[in-house]
């Protein structure tokens, strides 16, 4: 029933006491008092004892070492062995156990104890905690009670909880048996009354089965002879319930008039033989099914190094028969490489589990193959090994990989993809081709909704009418159409059809997708180059030898040669002879090393006349920058008009975007200042900027940044009046010249913004540079005149602050310019120049502001930044802060303020009262960004030898927020010194939760902006909880600025918030009002 263990069990030290199943609970008595419960732990596989405790060496008189030396069965008093027995019985059917049985000392006395014990697994075996009573009965008389009738009276007790009989058996010196002994079960068991059998067993046995009587008689007499216990199985006939197995266990004692007497136990273990007698049949239907198994079972001893078992399966995988294969070694069928891994895995899952990996196997020819083994541990601790032989397997896969590889090859190679979808559980598959056309990472999870999200929007409706009808119809359809992928746009063709059910319900869609992209830019340069061909300067094309191959229609009319008299020929017909060969020899050598080359030259027509003209050459070069043509385009310069057109267009207009140059408008607009019209008619400059620019040039390249310069070009001109003058200015800058906008004031800038608002309108809409979506915006400065007073640079300047203002207003938008901007630029200026002073001459001061917790106690402070001029008033930090951003001297200031409040921190450490404070600095984003920030951090806090841990750094959102990655670093960086952070008026930009879990935050700071009107308004009370949820969730500390109530104060408390900062608390002051205070304290 248990397991014997494979090494002697470890008590615990500690070991707690069984319940006392009739609920009974005797108080605890002293360890030596001879009522006090004993203590033991038994081996139940051989009844030895493990350990004992004190108060059974005391109560029974063995040394604990005699204790393990012996069993508890031999301790047990002969005539009490059947209730030890019933006793173990019962523990190992339920577990615990209560019995009373007699149990002889060292001094030889017998004392009746009461034992209750539990079973409980320690190591490999099973073990019973018993907790022993004294129940000795005090002696009555001089003789005491019938020992007889205590016996009958304990045997009563003890059976009443077993399920099975107490007996006793004698067989008497004449040879005829009895059962002196009989629990009450014997009527259950056999359907006859202990009187019955009290003299004679006959009518016992006479109910054993004729084909097991000779057996049990035999084992009896065998017990007899060798007086070793009794143990048998037997069926038994019943009066009532028909053939029941029984099992019985005795132990053999000599009677003293030569008869033999057993104390045991019999149960009905019917149920039991049923169980086994399945078990062997579902064990034989097992063995069948191994045997005949297609996969090869092994079973290898617990050692792994023994094959103990195999199926048929097995042996012919490896070409053995059964029994050569039992006598070979693991280290015979795995190649060697194998053994490291699979010895891993097989201790990997000692304690539980599946492993599934794949084996090389050697057959006794010497041939390796690959078998995929699946791998269990059996309860005895040897491993079962299903494997299979997966040789043709991976043939398969390895000429499906190959066709896979091809197909892949092939698809990349015509940039064509395929797919297919499954309409009734809407999943789509795609080829890794079919992922790279749209952008994707292969085998990300895809569904028609994914797919359409990447279509354009303007080409949506038509894919989807497309769809729709093979949907509905079962038609095939073939378009093409666009998609965007990373903000570039792609062409692509798609065939597709839809297979219907027998129903006509659409059953799956499958389809290619070709990407186009190339083959349509290449079409659009086509039509692009077929409208530039035809202009009216002469074009020529030659291939890289100077063979002419196409020329246009300009050609014919200035050279007299007809395209299929040119092509063929080279330029050297057109040649005048007035230039030497150094011109030539000069005008190649510029195409070779810049690309091309343009100037005057003298050529001949076909009627003989020479002729000057402009000449321009290009060199065309393929991908790996060899040339493979070369363009000429020229103009006939000898009618002088033609000339001074070309004069005329190289001095006053942009040679990119063909709009005015800065020359061209500054003369005209010194034109309309001078002739300022009478009527009083407004005029206005609009100066506008490209947001944004520089960085599509810097990321995308010069070229596309060109083209976009003409697009703006294009639009701008549309968008605007014949009366209306647009120049390119410098760069991305364009100038735009308004006149005649009416004498009202009011009238003039409602039409200029007006008009500015057209020119937003014109320039947001999407475009595409060689495939790539692009989008771009303006920042618009207007400034209006009507007077000659007007100096044009002094307008241009003022369209210039009104364009800062419209940049600093968020871009994509515009401003007008006002006296009132110009005194607040020159009241920055002043601001600057007096902040260099101040830095400079020491008039900046730090002061602080109390930081409390729920109590009221300080806990730190606020460092904040003050401006003091010498003979002046304080200067407010929300003047001249935003100045320092924008200047840069926010940088020395903000290392200014972190040097002094590290020498404030190293003064207050010496003092235990403020040395506990901690001080938060605020850090601006560009301070922040700073590629030597950490280093300098770093060195202040060394110089002055803080505990970095006083110190905490707030953050706004708007540092945090931008180049994360870059944040999380820096911070992590500085974190490591010991800072805290903080987030500052935490709820007034734009968090993104997913960026703000990422950071090694510790506190959030509720804005006063949010305190301000609790606990009154609404919506403040409601953002305050949720910034206290948030802190709270991700698990930040909580601090509020701006409390100056204790209605606000009480109403933070309330929902979470347990640190303030506020004018209720203290006002911002010099240190030595802080450490005043913290003395106060």
């Amino acid at each position: 029933m248990f397991a014997a263990p494979a090494r002697r069990p470890t008590v615990p030290s500690t070991m707690t006491l069984p319940p006392d199943p009739s609920g009974h609970h005797p108080a605890p008595e002293p360890a030596g008092s001879p009522d006090a419960p004993a203590l033991w732990v038994v081996d139940l596989a051989t009844l030895r004892f493990i350990d004992v405790d004190t108060a059974a060496v005391a109560r029974f008189g063995y040394r604990r070492d005699d204790f393990l030396a012996t069993t508890l069965e031999a301790l047990t008093a002969r005539a009490d062995i059947p209730l030890l027995q019933a006793h173990l019985a019962q523990l190992a059917d339920t577990g615990e156990a209560c019995g009373r049985w007699r149990v002889r000392t060292h001094g030889g006395t017998e004392l009746e104890v009461e034992c209750r014990a539990h079973v409980t697994q320690l190591g490999d075996g099973a073990v019973a905690i018993s907790t022993v009573w004294n129940r000795t009965a005090p002696p009555q008389g001089s003789l005491g009670g019938d020992p007889q009738r205590q016996l009958d009276e304990r045997l009563e007790k003890t059976a009443a909880s077993v399920p099975g009989l107490i007996c006793s058996f004698r067989l008497h010196p004449d040879g005829h048996a009895s059962m002196p002994l009989a629990s009450a079960a014997i009527e259950d068991l056999y359907g006859l009354r202990a009187e019955e059998v009290a003299e004679d067993a006959a009518p016992l046995f006479a109910l054993i089965h004729p084909d097991d009587l000779p057996q049990v008689n035999a084992s009896v007499a065998e017990s007899a002879r060798t007086m070793q216990p009794w143990h048998d199985c037997f069926r038994l006939r019943h009066p009532r319930k028909g053939e029941r197995w029984f099992e019985g266990h005795s132990l053999p004692v000599h009677e003293p008039d030569g008869g033999i007497l057993w104390h045991g136990y019999i149960q009905d273990i019917t149920e039991r033989r049923r169980v086994e007698t399945a078990l062997r049949e579902s064990e034989a239907y097992c063995r069948l099914l191994l045997t005949h198994a297609p996969d090869g079972i092994f079973i290898v001893d617990a050692d792994g190094r023994h094959v103990v078992d195999a199926n048929t399966a097995a042996c012919r995988m490896l070409g053995l028969s059964r029994a050569a294969l039992l006598t070979r070694t693991t280290a015979d069928l795995v190649v060697a490489d194998d053994i490291p891994r699979i010895g891993a895995e097989v201790e990997r899952i000692k304690g539980g589990g599946v492993s599934t990996s794949l084996w090389h196997l050697r057959r006794a020819d010497g041939s390796v193959f690959e078998g995929e083994a699946t791998c269990t541990m059996l309860p005895d601790g040897r491993l079962h090994a299903v494997l299979r032989d997966i040789s043709e397997r991976r043939q398969v896969e390895a000429a499906l990989r190959e066709s896979e590889s091809r197909l892949g090859q092939a698809q990349s190679i015509a940039h064509l993809g395929d797919w297919h979808l499954d309409l009734a559980r809407d999943v789509l598959t795609w080829s890794d081709e079919a992922y790279r056309i749209f952008g994707i990472a292969p085998g990300t999870p895809l569904t028609l909704a994914a797919f359409i999200d990447r279509v354009h929007p303007d080409d949506r409706a038509r894919l989807l009418a497309a769809w729709d009808n093979a949907v509905t119809h079962g038609t095939a359809y073939d378009l093409a159409h666009r998609i965007v992928v990373d903000g570039r746009i792609k062409w692509v063709r798609e065939r597709a059809e839809v297979r219907l059910d027998a129903d006509g319900r659409a059953e799956v869609g499958f389809g290619i997708v070709q990407d186009i992209t190339e083959m349509k830019q290449a079409e659009e340069q086509l039509r692009i180059a077929a409208v530039a061909f035809e202009a009216r300067d002469g074009m020529m094309v030659t291939d890289a030898r100077g063979v002419i191959l196409r020329v246009n229609l300009a050609f014919t009319e200035i050279t007299g040669y007809h395209a299929d008299e040119a092509i063929g020929q080279t330029p050297a017909i057109l040649h005048s002879g007035r230039h030497g060969a150094d011109f030539y020899r000069t005008l190649w050598e510029a195409i070779r090393h810049e690309g091309h080359w343009q100037g005057e030259i003298w050529n001949r027509r076909k009627d003989g006349s020479v002729y000057p003209e402009w000449l321009a050459i290009s060199a065309i070069r393929d991908d790996a920058g060899t040339v493979t043509h070369y363009l000429g385009m020229f103009s006939d310069i000898s009618d002088p008009r033609e000339t001074q057109r070309k004069l005329v267009e190289l001095a006053y207009y942009d040679a990119l975007t063909g709009l005015p140059n800065r020359r061209l408008l500054t003369d005209r607009l010194e034109r309309v200042v001078a002739g300022a019209r009478p009527d009083g008619q407004f005029s206005a400059v609009l100066l506008a900027d490209l947001d944004q620019f520089k960085t599509l040039n810097d990321t995308r390249g010069h070229d596309l940044g060109d083209q976009l310069l003409v697009e703006v070009a294009q639009r701008l001109r549309r968008a605007l009046r014949k009366t209306d003058t647009a120049a390119r200015f410098s760069g991305d800058e364009f100038v735009i010249l308004l006149q005649e906008l009416g004498s009202d004031e009011f009238v003039a800038a409602s039409r200029a913004e007006a008009m500015a608002a057209q020119i937003h309108a014109a320039i947001a809409e999407p475009l595409a540079l060689n495939g790539i979506a692009c989008h771009t915006t303006l920042s618009v400065g207007i400034t209006l005149f009507r007077d000659q007073d007007n100096a044009v640079e002094t307008l241009l300047r003022q369209a210039d602050l009104a364009l800062n203002q419209a940049k600093d207003a968020g871009r994509d938008t515009h401003r007008f310019y006002n006296p009132a901007m110009q005194a607040a630029m020159e009241q920055r200026a002043a601001l600057e120049d007096g902040l260099r002073r101040a830095l400079a001459q020491d008039e900046l001061r730090v002061h602080y502001q109390p930081q409390v917790d729920e109590h009221g106690v300080l806990m730190g402070a606020e460092a904040l930044l003050r401006w003091q001029p010498p003979d002046r008033p304080m200067v407010s930090p929300g003047a001249f802060i935003p100045v320092a951003e924008a200047t840069g001297l926010i940088v020395p200031i903000g290392h200014w303020v972190l040097d002094t409040v590290c020498a404030r921190l190293s003064e207050w450490a010496r003092h235990p009262t403020l040395g506990r404070l901690q001080v938060a600095v605020n850090i601006s984003a560009r301070q922040f960004r700073q590629p030597d920030f950490v280093d300098q951090v770093r060195e202040t806090i060394g110089r002055h030898g803080i505990d970095a841990t006083r110190l905490k750094f707030e953050l706004t959102e708007s540092v945090v927020l931008d180049d994360v990655d870059q944040v999380i670093h820096t911070m992590g960086a500085l974190k490591a010194l010991g800072l805290a952070f903080s987030i500052d008026d935490f709820g007034t930009g734009y968090s993104s939760l997913a960026y703000l879990k990422r950071l090694p935050l510790d506190q959030l700071k509720i804005d006063q902006g949010f305190v301000f009107g609790i606990p009154d308004d609404a919506d403040d009370c409601a953002i305050a909880r949720a910034v206290i949820a948030l802190g709270h969730s991700l698990r930040l500390q909580v601090i509020a600025e701006g409390v100056e109530t204790p209605a606000q104060r009480a109403f933070l408390a309330r929902h979470g918030c347990l640190a303030y900062q506020g004018y209720l608390f203290g006002a911002p002051g010099p240190a030595e009002a802080l450490e005043a205070l913290a003395y106060a304290g």
